[in-house]
């Protein structure tokens, strides 16, 4: 590629982007760049809009009665997640299909 089909491809909209090899990137590539860089972008200030989680107490939900091994663990997260978090954990049973329910 010469320096005047350069000169003639960089007169269109969007100017021509040289690749690691030094030649010019295609259309596809070159919108997949530009889509990757402002996704980049918009992640970066994401962080700074974010709240504080968990804001209220978090519904802990176990697809069995009370009773079993899930109830003993959960139970002795409660504790801990309070600690944590300083929200509290609300452990509610939903016993019946399964396990599917939960």
């Amino acid at each position: 590629m010469t320096a005047e089909d350069l000169e003639r491809r960089s007169s269109v909209a969007c100017p021509t982007i040289i690749d690691l090899r030094g030649e010019p990137m295609n259309a596809k590539l070159k919108i997949c760049t530009v889509i990757f860089i402002a996704a980049i972008l918009a992640m970066a200030g994401s962080p700074v809009l974010a709240d504080d989680y968990p804001s209220k107490g978090v519904n802990y939900v176990i697809p069995f009665g009370p009773g079993g091994e899930s109830d003993i663990t959960a139970r002795h997260q409660q504790p801990f997640f309070k600690k944590l978090f300083g929200q509290d954990m609300i452990i509610s049973y939903k016993p019946g299909g399964g396990g599917a329910v939960g």
